[in-house]
C-alpha cells in the first residue's frame, strides 16, 4: 500500500466522513482505460435551468487571510484552527455562521480522529454564493491510517494545525479537545461527543465505503484500510477517550409506557391508585 492507492484512500476517507454527517464534497473513483482516480463534483458551479454554468467564487484560507500559499501550514507560519474560526465568526453571513463553526470543529475532530495529517489552510474554503459566505463543503481529506503503518499512525503523525496547543497525535487527549473547543467557538461536552461518535462509528462507515470500490481496490489493500482504522479508532476508545466517556452521565432510561398503580398505603399514608411511567430495563 502506497501513494499509489491515494485516491482510494481519499474516496473512502470523504465517503466516511459524509456517512458520519460531516458536509463533504460529492466524489467518486472513476476508471479511465487501466488507471482509477478520484473524480470530485465541483461545488462552486451553478447549473441554470437553460443548461448554462455559473462559476461561484471560492477562497481557501490562505487567500481570506492574505496569506501566501506557502504559509498553509500552521507550523509554517500560517493559520490556526482559531484564526480561522475568527474568521467564520466575522465572515460568514449570520444565517450561515452557526453551521460554519460547527461544520469546520468538526472537521477539525474528525481529522484528530481518522488521523488526516493535510488539514491545512488551503484544504478550507469560503464559498460566496448570492450575497452570502459560508464555509465550503469539505474536500481533500486523507486518512493516515491508509497510507501509513500502526506506528507510525500512533507515534509520528502530526496534525496540520494544532488540537488544543498540540500537534502529535500522541500528545492529544480528551482535555486538548476541550481546550480546542473554546478556540473553535463550540460547545467542549459537544466536541467531544462527536470526537466520540466518530470514533464508534468510523469503522463501519469505512467498511460501507469500501463497498463502493468493489473491483477498484486490492483485497489486501482494502484490509489495510479496515485494520488500520481500527487500531487507530480503537486506541482512542480504549485509551484516549476512555475516561471522558465513563464520566459522562448516564441518561435516564427511556419510559416504555405506563402502568397502573393500585392504591396503596405509603408511609401510613393512603396513595390514590394512578397511572405510572414505566421504565425500560
Amino acid at each position: 500500500m502506497g501513494l499509489d492507492d491515494s485516491d482510494l484512500a481519499e474516496y473512502v476517507t470523504m465517503k466516511a466522513a459524509r456517512t458520519l454527517g460531516l458536509d463533504v464534497a460529492q466524489a467518486a473513483v472513476m476508471s479511465f482505460e487501466d488507471q482509477h482516480a478520484l473524480v470530485v463534483t465541483r461545488y462552486d458551479r451553478f447549473h441554470r435551468e437553460d443548461g448554462s454554468v455559473v462559476r461561484l467564487h471560492q477562497e481557501d484560507m490562505c487567500q481570506s487571510l492574505g496569506l501566501w500559499r506557502a504559509s498553509k501550514y500552521q507550523s509554517d507560519g500560517g493559520p490556526s484552527a482559531a484564526d480561522i474560526a475568527t474568521l467564520l465568526q466575522t465572515s460568514a453571513d449570520p444565517r450561515d455562521r452557526p453551521a460554519s463553526l460547527a461544520s469546520f470543529a468538526q472537521a477539525n475532530v474528525f481529522s484528530w480522529v481518522a488521523a488526516c495529517p493535510d488539514a491545512h489552510a488551503k484544504n478550507y474554503s469560503l464559498l460566496h454564493l448570492a450575497g452570502r459566505t459560508r464555509l465550503a463543503p469539505l474536500y481533500d481529506l486523507i486518512s493516515g491510517a491508509f497510507v501509513m503503518s500502526v506506528d507510525e499512525v500512533k507515534y509520528e503523525v502530526s496534525l496540520a494545525m494544532k488540537m488544543g496547543g498540540k500537534y502529535k497525535l500522541r500528545d492529544i487527549a480528551a482535555r486538548h479537545v476541550e481546550k480546542a473547543a473554546g478556540e473553535l467557538r463550540v460547545d467542549p461536552e459537544w466536541l467531544l461527543d462527536e470526537a466520540v461518535g466518530y470514533s464508534a462509528g468510523l469503522p463501519d462507515a469505512v467498511e460501507d465505503a469500501l463497498t463502493d470500490l468493489d473491483g477498484l481496490i486490492d483485497k489486501d489493500v482494502a484490509r489495510s484500510f479496515v485494520d488500520g482504522i481500527a487500531d487507530r479508532t480503537g486506541h482512542l476508545r480504549g485509551y484516549v477517550l476512555s475516561d471522558y466517556t465513563r464520566a459522562r452521565p448516564q441518561p435516564e432510561p427511556e419510559v416504555a409506557g405506563p402502568v397502573w398503580v393500585d392504591e396503596h398505603m405509603r408511609g401510613g399514608r393512603k396513595v390514590a391508585g394512578h397511572w405510572r411511567g414505566r421504565r425500560s430495563q
